[in-house]
């Protein structure tokens, strides 16, 4: 069963009734419970809960009851049932429901640890078998009457205890102490959602207004509706690409904006986010180093990635790039990459899109079998199939919730067989119908489950990203060869041009000029071209630090290549050869050009506008520079300018080296300075972008 639990509230006007019938307040579908097994009366002034069951009976502490007066935080055993009661200011509420059935009690004995591990046999004790867990996530030792559970990979240890009958979940099971024993709930990873009053405004519109309901853990919610009526911008508030105007989203009673809550989310676009010159391995791999423990080995991580694409019948393409699949290939491909790393929430645009018969029955039967193991599953929809494996149904019609409930219950609500029946009834109404109905003003709120989420290692980026770019761009044969050609042949150009008598002002700018247009050239569509990709990443906690400080090393490596080939063509023409210094003038040249690509890539929508903004960077500094013109004939304002562009300093650096002088340290420093302060800015930036906007 799920693991937050929703409350019912208790009325004490009439008897409460729980059991298995259908005729209960309220029902448990357990074969272990009776049909009428227990009843609540509010009695005197005192609320009493009474045993009804002759058979499975009813247990307090350890011990079978007939009657007992209900107190706070009393918790009964109805057969396999546990239930939990809360006691507020008079008001008596049902708050937690669990089954035990299959979760083994594990004994602990004083002064003995238990370890909690990550594992794949449930019958040795502490093994938890999510993906994502650590190898070693914590010790769990008997303290008196007290569970203690001490972290590993915290500082200092992160210590918790839990009291007798105490629950604590994590993202990857939830763990229960009970009379000395401690159950592991491997299911319990799913997160409950409750949306109250949402409304979302984009560009002074307002696309959603005033929905509203909860959905318990472990559930599949399909969002129907016409196109164009919002159920994508749904799903985006819930990834965090979109901000609310008003209302609130709590998973787990945590806001859904919590950056630990965050990378719990999988969401998968109508557009799957993929990097096409990648494998589907190598896209499963990467979401693997991103979502998986630091300790996951090559072995597990390509076993768990097998067993996905066995699971979405693509076992076949693992070693086919991206680019060359199908549309349906591509969607199955970026769900398993979701799933790498077994996320509490799975939000999925039109999953079954593109898909044939076959393979929706087949998703959808997969859908189902993760919400049997505790995730939330939420996806919008037109498909029957879809419906047909819902545990709710929401629509949204025109901004506002027109329905919501089970996929029987929406079927009689608009007195229709099929989706498009449902559609079919739509009008201007529907919002109203449905709030003057009365059935969706009521929400059921969760219990307040204590939630930890420790803080686990994961492997280095930097290098990993860096082997990545050179699959990228050596993958591209036309990429490949331009990086090839464009330097051969604006050197073959210069060759042409200068000679022994040529002055050595004018080749230095010109060698200075070419460092910037290679850089500028490589760097400015890097991010730009995987933005969406990159910002889900690091909402997923990947770190943009590592990520762009591997993409402006590449790009600057190879534009210092770019650049040393077409020296390299007219050097012997104006009898200057490499040297150290020129090298490192070269290199505070490219870094800079890199950085100021990379921070224009960030702020641009598309590779078109990118290339259109180039001349905005490039520009200063072929003014500014300098060579052109000398600093001490410009104005007072473009010399005050010329010493905020990078190319002044390299000009300067770089006419000394020509003319056989030793150039200054702050000539080659500060441009080097000038670039990692153009990171940083880079960084902040696609910080702020990741953010819900």
């Amino acid at each position: 069963m799920a693991s937050t639990f929703f409350v019912q509230k208790i009325s004490a006007n009439a008897p409460f009734l729980i059991g298995r019938g259908k005729d209960v307040d309220f029902p448990l579908k357990d074969a272990s419970v009776s049909r009428h097994h227990a009843k609540i009366e509010f009695r005197d002034g005192h609320w009493i809960f009474t045993n009804l069951s002759q058979t499975s009976g009813t247990l307090f502490e350890g011990n079978s009851i007939q009657e007992k007066e209900i107190h706070h935080g009393d918790v009964f055993m109805l057969g396999l049932q546990q239930l939990r009661f809360a006691l507020k200011q008079g008001e008596l509420s049902l708050s937690h429901v669990r089954s035990i059935e299959n979760v083994p009690a594990i004994p602990l004995t004083p002064g003995k640890p238990l370890l909690l591990h990550r594992g794949t046999n449930d019958d040795e004790p502490g093994t938890i078998l999510h993906p994502a867990c650590p190898k070693i996530l914590a010790k769990a030792t008997l303290a008196g009457k007290r569970l203690k559970l001490v972290f590993a990979h915290q500082i200092w240890h992160r210590t918790l205890y839990l009291e007798n009958h105490g629950t604590l979940k994590l993202p990857w099971c939830l763990i229960e102490f009970r009379d000395g024993n401690l159950f592991l709930h491997q299911k319990d990873i799913g997160f409950s959602l409750v949306v109250k009053d949402i409304s979302v405004e984009l560009s002074h519109r307002e696309i959603l207004q005033d929905i509203r309901f909860s959905l318990p853990a472990g559930k599949i919610l399909s969002i129907i509706g016409m196109s164009g009526q919002g159920k994508s911008t749904f799903l985006e508030l819930l990834a965090g690409k979109v901000r609310k105007s008003k209302g609130s989203i709590h998973l787990d009673c945590i806001d859904h904006e919590e950056g630990d809550v965050r990378r719990e989310i999988a969401y998968l676009p109508q557009e799957p986010l993929l990097r096409d010159s990648l494998t589907v391995m190598e896209t499963l791999r990467l979401a693997a180093r991103i979502t998986l423990p630091k300790d996951y080995s090559e072995k597990e991580t390509d076993a768990r990635a097998h067993s996905l694409l066995q699971l979405l019948h693509i076992d076949a393409l693992k070693d086919s790039r991206v680019g060359v699949l199908s549309g349906g290939e591509r969607r199955r491909v970026a769900i398993a990459s979701q799933l790498m790393g077994g996320p509490g929430l799975i939000l999925l645009d039109e999953p079954l899109s593109g898909l044939d018969p076959l393979n929706a029955k087949r998703l959808c039967a997969h859908l189902k079998i993760l919400a049997s193991k505790g995730h939330t599953v939420i996806l919008t929809t037109h498909s029957y199939e879809a419906l047909q494996v819902s545990d709710e149904v929401l629509l949204i019609h025109q901004g506002q919730m027109g329905f919501y409930g089970t996929p029987k219950d929406a079927f009689r609500f608009f007195n229709a067989e099929d989706p498009e029946g449902i559609l079919e009834t739509l009008s201007d109404r529907t919002a109203s119908n449905w709030t003057e109905s009365g059935y969706g003003n009521a929400i059921e709120e969760p219990e307040a489950t204590p939630i930890f989420f420790p803080k686990v290692p994961k492997k280095e980026m930097f290098f990993y990203f860096f082997s990545l770019l050179f699959k990228q761009w050596f993958r591209d044969r036309g990429k490949a060869l331009s990086l090839i050609l464009q330097p051969m042949i604006v050197g073959f150009l210069l060759s042409q041009i200068f000679s022994r008598t040529s002055s050595l002002w004018v080749a230095a700018f010109a060698l200075v000029l070419c460092a910037n247009w290679f850089a500028l050239s490589l760097s400015v569509r890097e991010i730009v071209q995987e933005k969406d990709l990159l910002l889900d990443e690091f909402r997923k906690g990947t770190s943009p630090y590592a990520v762009l400080c591997s993409k402006l090393l590449f790009t600057s490596f190879f534009a210092f290549l770019e650049t040393t080939i077409a020296y390299s063509f007219f050097a012997d023409n104006i009898e200057v050869y490499p040297s150290v210094f020129l090298c490192l003038i070269l290199i505070a040249t490219v870094l800079p050009a890199s950085a100021a690509g990379l921070l224009l890539s960030s702020f641009a929508k598309n590779p078109g506008q990118a290339n259109a903004f180039l001349p905005l960077i490039i520009l200063p500094q072929i003014a500014l520079s300098g060579a052109l013109v000398s600093k001490d004939q410009m104005t007072p304002l473009a010399q005050i300018l010329s010493n905020a562009v990078w190319t002044s300093f390299d000009q300067s650096a770089l006419q000394s080296v020509f003319t056989g002088l030793e150039p200054t340290l702050f000539d080659i420093v500060l441009p080097t300075g000038i670039a990692c302060i153009i990171y940083i800015m880079t960084v902040f930036a696609l910080e702020t972008m990741k953010k819900a906007k």
